[in-house]
């Protein structure tokens, strides 16, 4: 049975999509972690400036795109860059909604450097696990 070229370029499409998503899953959990983690931190020490959470809370989000992106790009095989800076974006949407329905925070410079960030950590973890090999 011969399969026509456009119904590889869908299963190609679908492969992404499916990459795309449980990058965004497996990055938001991390992400998650991460951040009830570095919450245990805060309460042990009880006074902490407001620019240590910040870089608490930046580091959280980069290492949860870089680790999504890595595994959603294991998955997929190809497209590491892409894929990966799409997983950041979803990442970053995601706390973006949850930040402005909870603290009704507005998206300011910090909200762009963050998503910068995570766009670039996602796309680095992304061309890393095209690379990598077996």
């Amino acid at each position: 049975m011969k399969y026509s070229r456009s119904e590889s370029s869908q299963n190609q499409i679908a492969r992404l999509v499916k990459s795309i998503v449980t990058g965004v899953l497996i990055g938001s959990i991390m992400c998650s972690i991460l951040l009830c983690a570095f919450a245990f931190v805060f309460v042990g020490i009880r006074s902490i400036p407001a620019q240590a959470v910040f870089l608490f809370s930046l580091t959280s989000a980069v290492i949860g795109a870089f680790l999504g992106s890595y595994v959603a790009v294991r998955i997929n095989k190809e497209k590491g860059m892409i894929c990966g800076m799409s997983i950041g974006f979803g990442i970053f949407f995601i706390l973006l909604l949850v930040s402005v329905s909870v603290a009704s925070e507005p998206f300011t410079l910090v909200s762009l450097i963050k998503l910068f960030s995570m766009m670039l950590s996602g796309a680095v973890g992304g061309i890393i696990g095209v690379n990598k090999r077996r």
